[in-house]
């Protein structure tokens, strides 16, 4: 009976295990475990090297021993038909010999050489001692399977020691491999990560519930356990096991079931103490990461999200479901939570494998996101943010930017020829300024008509009065005096046949005030022109302050503030204009200037004009103006030459709190260096030609209504307010008197982009500062001018151009940028120019890491003038043109490309004096307005990650184990770019003014 039992075995294995492929019934024996080895990446071909062992078949009386030499014993292959390749040794040569060639598909099933599970049985005649190769075009494996391959000859009886079989695996290339259970979450953080117990998460949503006895499992997927989320916009939330900790990295990580989601759909994910009551972030709430946009899964899949980096400590998290479309439904189970601590929330938030890993039916999903991470005060508590000086601390921060290291989007190239026309006219521009310098005639000569101005009883009476400050209005109530900038149309005027603006300060002070003041002349009060143009304007445009005073004081009539409008002639030279303009703030000390406009406060008390302070408020040339004005004051109590002059004005300036700076040409202007003689068209340049022509068009002046030159070069001899301008002049002649004790606040500007002519009210000036000021300019002045720094230029030494590429704005808008910094500077051998710091961009964009070396000094400012706010808008956004296209809008500009219009809107805080805070000058709450705002885009998908599963079946007398592969599908999230821009909280709906009105002096 042994026997018999033996002889039975024998053929039962011979017939149906390898030369029949009938299935082997007899059951075996599973036993399963992890296989430990580390997680990598499958780079190579094999998973690791194999000592082969041939096989020895009998054949009468000879042995032939049998090699399978690929795919070897856990070879990894990336091709769905593989070339199978093994030998045959011993024997005759030259002899063929039939081979049965078996490739199995392994699975759970213990007889995992079952019928059922072969894929291919060919016969092969081999020849022996030689090497086979064969490939079979009817083969096509499946991927992320493991296989098994066999060879026996046919019809001989092989020795069941020698039952080899090739276990390989045919896996996508790149693809990862773990030792890690998916499902196992590594850290405490989460209570009931698998929603089995009710009590520990929270939600907003009744729709919300738990599921402990649905039939979820599957290799995605390992309990019983889930959450359903059933409503668009539906927030869970949980009180942590341990709190997050401040400075470390986190990720969050869970298994989510889309297959009964129809949309698309991002997740919020956000930190919190106390109570959330809002999902916008605060000292208390933080967001931790805004997904991409999750694609369709008909599975559970394991989702992983940007890893975040924590700035304080919270107590809680919570997670927002916010599908595409608002109008889409969310059905979503929701499982196995986990918040995971990462090593570097940089590093993780970029792929360590090859993108082309994305596996499944959906592609790659590109995301643009946008949103807020919170205040630049909470976001780093260990800087002081009150001084932008503290940028520097956080120049390396790693991922400060990602993306744009290839720097291909750095490759704008400038015109070559537009910059060779440029020069040619700077040259032209250099000769006419060493003119306008040799013909100007010397300052402070008192002449007939100027007398020094004196101080009468009523100035003292009401010298003697205590301030009565209301912090409910712009500067605590302060008066304010507005003093404009250069008006062109008195320039224009000269090139009339007849002659417009021609009045002179002191000789017709009547062109100066409204109804002409007390110095009208006639039986009709007329307003005086220069008046007229500061408050009415001309050919339907607003005069200069008109909407700037009804946006910052409510009305022109019943105003917050007590408001008095100087002006002054741009046919005069400064030291003039400087008494115009003290004369007139006296008058309105004593009650006798037209020009002032009292608050319905100071109608009812009789209230001197300066009894409560003073604010000047100046743009453009009006900040050269102030700022020489308030030294000249501060001196002429010693200086003979000044009191000659003006007279001790001490008294004036006295009750002058603050300037207040407006896009203010302290350091004058290259446009001055064009001045007249671009407008009466002495110039064969052809560009200075242009810009001449185009500006007379836009300001319908008939070009053929010219008056002779002579008239012009007798103007020069007199000397216009267009030479003290000049950048030259400004600078070595002005600029001594400029440091007093009157604190100066500045709000610079620097506009991107060409200005659309039809919109702007002086084009010719915007254009020919794109031209003329190298690097960034708010189209008439430099940035170095607008602060009043002693710099010539602003530049820094440049290390990773493609992160200086701003990203998160249109194609237009980041050429013009980068234009800009490149433009005049050297470029080529690395400088770059910067806008007030080299660690921020004009839109705001934190730049630091690619900041080699910084060139010219930063803060490098004349005494006590400080800058407060940067703007991307341009000269006029916000004065005249305040309103321009909306009650918010900046100028728009042209870009290159058709994507249409560039918006410039952006307001950044950049204070350098951390004094201004203590001393009153600037209310604390502004240091805190600065938010950090993050634009990124994301490229997510769907790849398997595979963890290999030991079984073992004993098969017979013997045991024999494989390797399995589990499939787990997982989202991943590849950070492709992101910039973060350090901008004023509703910087959207607000412009420059709007800061500068409600927090300083208040």
């Amino acid at each position: 009976m042994k026997t018999i039992l033996t002889v039975f075995l024998t053929v039962f294995i011979v017939t149906c295990s390898f030369s029949q492929i009938k299935p082997l019934k007899r059951k075996a024996v599973i036993k399963e475990s992890v296989i430990k080895k580390n997680p990598r990446i499958i780079k190579n071909d094999t998973l690791k090297n194999i000592r082969l062992k041939p096989s020895v078949i009998n054949i009468a009386q000879r042995y032939i021993k049998k090699t399978m030499i690929f795919p070897s014993a856990e070879e990894v292959i990336h091709n769905a038909s593989p070339t199978f390749k093994y030998s045959l040794l011993g024997g005759e040569s030259g002899i063929t010999k039939t081979i049965i060639l078996t490739v199995v598909k392994l699975s759970d099933n213990p007889n995992w050489i079952a019928e059922d599970n072969i894929i291919l049985q060919e016969e092969i005649e081999s020849n022996l001692n030689n090497t086979t190769t064969k490939n079979f075009s009817n083969l096509s494996l499946e991927l992320n399977n493991a296989y098994a391959w066999n060879i026996e000859l046919k019809g001989e009886t092989p020795i069941e020691d020698d039952m080899n079989w090739n276990v390989f695996y045919y896996f996508k290339k790149g693809i990862i491999i773990s030792d890690e259970d998916p499902h196992v979450c590594n850290t405490k953080y989460i209570g009931n990560p698998s929603f089995k117990d009710k009590s520990y998460w929270k939600t907003t949503s009744t729709s919300f519930r738990t599921n402990t006895n649905t039939n979820t499992v599957s290799n995605g997927h390992d309990d019983m356990g889930s959450g359903s989320i059933l409503n668009p916009n539906t927030i869970i939330y949980q009180k942590l096991q341990t709190p997050i900790r401040k400075d470390k990295n986190y990720q969050l990580k869970f298994s989510l079931n889309q297959k009964n989601q129809k949309s698309k759909f991002k997740i919020k994910a956000i930190a919190f103490n106390g109570t959330l009551n809002s999902l916008t972030p605060t000292s208390d709430i933080a967001i931790m990461t805004v997904s991409g946009t999750i694609p369709n899964k008909n599975d559970w899949s394991k989702i992983t999200l940007s890893a975040w980096e924590a700035h304080k400590g919270f107590e809680s998290i919570a997670l927002i479901f916010m599908p595409e479309n608002r109008k889409a439904t969310i059905n979503l189970l929701l499982d196995r939570v986990c918040l995971d601590e990462v090593e570097s929330a940089c590093d993780q938030n970029n792929l360590t494998f090859g993108i082309d890993n994305a596996q499944g039916d959906d592609s790659i999903t590109v995301t643009n996101n946008e949103y807020w991470a919170g205040s630049v005060q909470d976001l780093y508590p260990d800087q002081d943010t009150s001084n932008a000086d503290w940028y520097a601390n956080i120049a390396d921060e790693e991922c400060q930017s990602i993306g744009g290291e290839d720097s291909e989007d750095d490759q704008v190239v400038l015109n070559v020829q537009e910059e060779q026309e440029i020069e040619e006219a700077n040259e032209e521009l250099k000769t006419i300024a060493k003119e306008l310098e040799k013909s100007a005639p010397k300052m402070f000569v008192p002449l007939n008509t100027i007398t020094p101005i004196q101080q009468n009883e009523k100035d003292i009476k009401c010298s003697k009065k205590d301030r009565v400050l209301d912090n409910s209005k712009p500067f605590g109530g302060r008066d304010i005096i507005y003093i404009h900038g250069l008006q062109l149309q008195a320039i224009l005027g000269n090139l009339k046949s007849t002659p417009t603006f021609q009045g002179k300060w002191p000789e017709n002070k009547n062109a100066f005030y409204k109804d002409g003041g007390i110095y009208s002349t006639g039986d009709v009060d007329q307003d005086g022109e220069y008046y007229n143009e500061a408050m009415k304007g001309h050919d339907g445009k607003p005069g200069y302050w008109e909407n700037h005073i009804k946006r910052g004081l409510g009305s022109l009539t019943s105003p917050s503030n007590s408001f008095l409008i100087v002006t002054y002639s741009a046919n005069q030279r400064l030291d003039v204009s400087i008494h115009a303009v003290l004369t007139q703030i006296k008058e309105a000390m004593e009650g006798n200037n037209p020009n002032l406009q009292r608050s319905k406060n100071a109608l009812s008390t009789g209230e001197c004009f300066g009894s409560n302070g003073i604010v000047v408020i100046t743009h453009s040339t009006g900040g050269l103006l102030a700022s020489t004005m308030f030294g000249i004051a501060e001196q002429s109590h010693t200086n003979q030459r000044l009191r000659d002059y003006y007279g001790d004005v001490r008294f004036i300036t006295d009750k002058i709190d603050a300037q207040i700076g407006f896009d203010a040409a302290y350091g004058g202007s290259r446009l001055a260096e064009i001045g007249k003689n671009v407008l009466a068209k002495v110039t064969n340049n052809a560009l200075l030609a242009q810009l001449a022509t185009q500006y007379f068009t836009n300001n319908k002046v008939d070009l053929n209504d010219y008056v002779d030159i002579t008239h012009l070069r007798q103007l020069d001899a007199n000397g216009t307010i267009l030479t003290d301008l000049t950048p030259s002049v400004s600078a070595n002649l002005w600029r001594p008197y400029m440091a007093s004790t009157i604190p100066t606040l500045t709000m610079t500007g620097s506009t991107i982009g060409n200005p659309h002519e039809s919109a702007v009210a002086k084009p010719m000036m915007t254009k020919a500062g794109n031209y003329f000021i190298k690097g960034y300019d708010d189209g008439v002045l430099s940035p170095v001018s607008q602060a009043n720094s002693r710099n010539d230029f602003s530049r820094f030494k440049v290390k990773n151009r493609g992160k200086l590429v701003d990203k998160g704005h249109r194609d237009n808008k980041k050429d013009g940028v980068i234009h800009a910094s490149k433009q005049g500077q050297h470029s080529n051998i690395g400088t770059r120019n910067y806008y007030n710091t080299p660690y921020l961009s004009p839109t705001g964009m934190l730049q630091g890491n690619s900041v080699a070396r910084i060139i010219d000094p930063t803060n490098n400012h004349v005494p006590n003038h400080h800058t407060v706010l940067q703007t991307s808008g341009d000269h006029y956004d916000n004065v005249d043109l305040v309103n321009r296209y909306s009650q918010y809008s900046y100028l728009k500009t042209k870009g290159s490309g058709s994507e249409g219009p560039i918006i410039n809107n952006e307001e950044t805080g950049i204070v350098f004096n951390s004094a201004l805070y203590s001393t009153g000058l600037l209310n604390r709450d502004f240091s805190g307005l600065n938010q950090e705002l993050i634009r990124n885009e994301k490229w997510g998908f769907h790849a398997p990650k595979i963890t290999m599963v030991r079984k073992c079946i004993r098969l017979f007398r013997k045991e024999r184990c494989i390797k399995l592969p589990k499939i787990s599908w997982h989202y991943y999230e590849y950070i492709k770019w992101q910039r973060k821009y350090h901008l004023l909280k509703d910087y959207e709906t607000k412009i420059g003014m709007d800061y500068m009105y409600e927090y300083i002096l208040r």
